[in-house]
């Protein structure tokens, strides 16, 4: 998350599909991530899988809605000291195996002062 100023913030998140990570689960848990599994359909993953962000303009009370972004990245976008917002991260979903595994294509993006002109607000 990050202040735009004022009241205004940004936040920013992603979503994977992770179901063919079932495998991996401790037996401990696996039955609570079978049942997450079981809830989640191809119609939720094509919707809502990627990276995106949101805003609000009165300090969280209220959030427009998601935006999808091309970009992601563990920290979200970052306000630079003369108001731009710079987003610097990896391309998601091109190849996730490779995202996984930290290859892949880095790209940036930046705003105008207080996230005037941005791409991604």
């Amino acid at each position: 998350m990050v202040c735009l100023g004022g009241d205004k913030m940004l936040l920013s998140w992603f979503t994977t599909d992770n179901r063919s990570h079932a495998d991996r689960a401790k037996p401990e848990v696996a039955p609570i991530w079978q049942t997450g599994f079981a809830r989640i359909t191809d119609a939720n993953v094509a919707r809502w899988n990627g990276a995106w962000v949101c805003t609000s303009a009165d300090g969280g009370e209220s959030w427009q809605p998601p935006v999808k972004v091309p970009v992601t990245a563990p920290h979200g976008p970052i306000r630079l000291r003369s108001g731009a917002l710079l987003y610097f991260g990896k391309v998601f979903g091109r190849n996730m195996d490779e995202f996984e595994t930290g290859v892949g294509e880095i790209a940036v993006e930046v705003t105008g002062v207080g996230g005037e002109d941005c791409g991604f607000c």
